[in-house]
């Protein structure tokens, strides 16, 4: 692959079936992007027309200043000839071939003979750990190392880009951590294009340099980890780094969100501006709390969920919101799923930014 820098450039639009994918991207030489968003976002779409399973209807794919698909100019780049290596979400491991078969395939593919193919297949289990199970059969293997016969069959082939579908979704919680600290070391590891596509917020933050967050065949926020969790543009990002947000419109210390309720709010913040607010902050009292809080509102207990020594709390009310408590303030509190209580939210504790 050389010493230059290696980058990808695309503007990617299709259809598939009623799908439509409307997506610019850039990724620059040993940057590893993590594409996330709920089902349907159109992050397989994405990653299958990268691969070049899917044709570009219209825009451009280049990697490296190589023409992989242009519509406009009939130049398309079939899967098997691009620099491009997969590791899918089933893996697709073929079931009737040893581990090492199944390495070697790709280089078969581009022209080595099977001894030649074969001897650097062995060497690509021997660097993840598996030259025992050279002679395996991917039923005889476990998931963890499956997951590994992939990831070797990819790198094998000296790609200039590495693209990862859900690469842990099919692995038990308990091997997942394992997994991720090694797919993290071959990332790193990687000389070159590198994008993950996951649904996964633990995946995606420890993997990735940058996320690029899709919704609905858009591309609706992108940042590094830290940038996105700090100004969450959408509730479903907002979700995942476990921040409630709120949109509405500020002026003089005052935003007036859906249904007319209004919050103090930092001075600073004016026009149309998303409001976030971390579950903590919210308190949760039995009667209306006297005192410092300039933000009190009364609203329904919808649903408790329990997360270690955290209770996270569904409010239903002008605002809905998420509350953190510690279990140990609930069961003070005695509170139950539908009853009614008094929320309070210091305006200091609300980061507002521009929508």
């Amino acid at each position: 692959m050389g010493g230059w820098a290696m980058t990808l450039t695309a503007r990617m639009r299709l259809m598939n079936g009623t799908f439509d994918l409307d997506v610019d991207l850039k990724v620059a030489d040993r940057e590893t992007v993590a594409v996330l968003g709920p089902n349907g976002a159109g992050k397989s779409t994405l990653l299958r027309a990268l691969a070049g399973l899917h044709r570009l209807d219209a825009g451009r794919l280049v990697l490296n200043g190589r023409v992989l698909d242009d519509p406009a100019a009939g130049s398309f780049v079939p899967p098997e000839c691009r620099p491009v290596g997969v590791v899918f979400q089933n893996l697709r491991l073929f079931p009737n071939l040893s581990a090492v078969d199944n390495v070697a395939f790709g280089l078969r593919c581009r022209g080595l003979n099977r001894r030649e193919a074969n001897r650097q297949a062995a060497a690509w289990l021997d660097r993840v750990g598996l030259a025992d199970r050279a002679a395996a059969r991917p039923a005889e293997l476990s998931g963890g190392q499956a997951q590994r016969v992939a990831m070797a069959r990819a790198l094998a082939v000296a790609p200039e880009m590495l693209l990862l579908d859900e690469p842990l979704s099919a692995l038990d919680v308990g091997m997942r951590a394992e997994m991720r600290r090694d797919l993290q070391r071959a990332l790193e590891s990687f000389p070159g294009v590198r994008l993950v596509v996951t649904h996964d917020p633990t995946e995606a933050f420890t993997l990735g340099d940058r996320l690029i967050i899709l919704e609905e065949g858009r591309v609706v926020q992108t940042g590094t980890p830290a940038e996105v969790t700090a100004r969450p543009r959408s509730q479903y990002v907002a979700q995942f780094v476990g921040i409630n947000l709120l949109r509405g419109w500020a002026n003089h210390g005052r935003l007036t969100v859906e249904g007319g309720f209004e919050l103090v709010v930092p001075d600073s913040a004016h026009g149309d501006v998303w409001a976030g607010i971390r579950p903590r902050s919210v308190a949760l009292h039995r009667t209306r709390p006297d005192g410092s809080p300039r933000n009190t509102w009364l609203c329904r207990i919808e649903s408790l969920d329990v997360e270690r020594e955290v209770l996270r709390v569904v409010l239903a009310g002008k605002p809905s919101l998420v509350a953190e408590v510690t279990t140990e303030a609930f069961t003070d509190l005695a509170l139950r799923t539908g009853d009614t209580v008094w929320a309070s939210l210091k305006a200091t504790e609300i980061k507002v930014f521009p929508a």
